[in-house]
C-alpha cells in the first residue's frame, strides 16, 4: 500500500479509486434500479479544473454525454436556468443522473497541493476554495455585492464566511470541503426535485462525492457522501 493510499484511508474513510467507485455505482443503477441508459441523460457539477476531466470522461463513457452544471468549487453556478436547460433535455419518460462535489488534492506532504504536468512546483487544488478561505482569514467580511468580473469567487466567500468559526486552524481543508459539499448538495437536491416535476422525469439519481486529486502516478479517489433516487 502506497503512502498516499494510507493517508487517504486515514483521513477519508470509505474513499476508493475513482474508476472502482463509478463502476460500482453504475452497476447498482443497472442492476438494482434497472436503469435504461438509452433513456438517461447525465450531468456533472464539478470545478472546471482539468484534473477533474478523468471523472467526467468516465461518466461520459457510461452515458455518452455530459451536461455541465458546475463552476468554481463544483457549486452549480449554472443556477436555475442551467437546471431548466438540463431538465428540458431529459428523454421522454426517462431519467437523469447527476454527479457532484468539490475536489481537493492530496500528496505525501500535505493536503491541497498537487503536482501538475509540466510544472516544477506544486499548485493548489481546489485553488478557488482555498483562495477564498485565505482571503476570509485576512478579511472576515464577505463581499455584499458580487463583482461582475469575479462573481463566482466572491459567492464562494459568501458561502464560507458564516462558518469560519467552525473551520479548525489546524488542517482546515477537510472541514472546508464538507461545507462546500453541503452548499452544493442542498441546492442540487432542491433544483432536482423541481425539474423532476416540471419535466416529468421518471427518476433523478444523485451521486455526491469528494474528488481527491492525487500525484500523477496514482489514481484519483472518490469519497462518496450521498447517493439517492429522487
Amino acid at each position: 500500500m502506497s503512502t498516499i493510499d494510507k493517508k487517504i484511508k486515514a483521513l477519508f474513510p470509505g474513499a476508493a479509486p475513482y474508476e472502482k467507485v463509478l463502476e460500482d455505482y453504475y452497476q447498482r443503477l443497472l442492476q438494482e434500479q434497472e436503469l435504461e441508459v438509452s433513456k438517461t441523460i447525465a450531468a456533472v457539477s464539478l470545478c472546471p479544473d482539468e484534473l477533474n476531466n478523468v471523472v467526467i470522461e468516465k461518466i461520459r463513457d457510461y452515458f455518452g454525454h455530459v451536461f455541465h452544471l458546475g463552476g468554481l468549487t463544483g457549486y452549480p453556478f449554472s443556477g436555475e436556468t442551467g437546471f431548466n436547460a438540463f431538465g428540458d433535455h431529459i428523454p421522454d419518460d426517462g431519467n437523469a443522473f447527476i454527479f457532484f462535489g468539490p475536489h481537493m488534492a492530496i500528496n505525501d506532504q500535505k493536503l491541497g497541493y498537487v503536482h501538475r504536468p509540466g510544472q516544477a512546483r506544486d499548485t493548489l487544488s481546489c485553488g478557488a476554495a482555498f483562495g477564498a478561505y485565505q482571503m476570509l482569514l485576512e478579511d472576515k467580511k464577505a463581499p455584499e455585492v458580487l463583482p461582475i468580473d469575479d462573481y463566482q469567487q466572491a459567492r464562494v466567500r459568501q458561502m464560507i464566511a458564516p462558518w469560519m468559526d467552525r473551520i479548525p486552524e489546524k488542517q482546515p481543508e477537510i472541514k472546508l470541503m464538507d461545507l462546500l459539499f453541503d452548499e452544493s448538495h442542498e441546492f442540487i437536491v432542491r433544483q432536482s426535485l423541481r425539474i423532476k416535476e416540471r419535466f416529468k422525469a421518471k427518476n433523478i439519481f444523485l451521486l455526491g462525492a469528494l474528488v481527491l486529486n492525487t500525484p500523477i502516478d496514482e489514481p484519483d479517489y472518490l469519497q462518496v457522501k450521498y447517493f439517492e433516487r429522487l
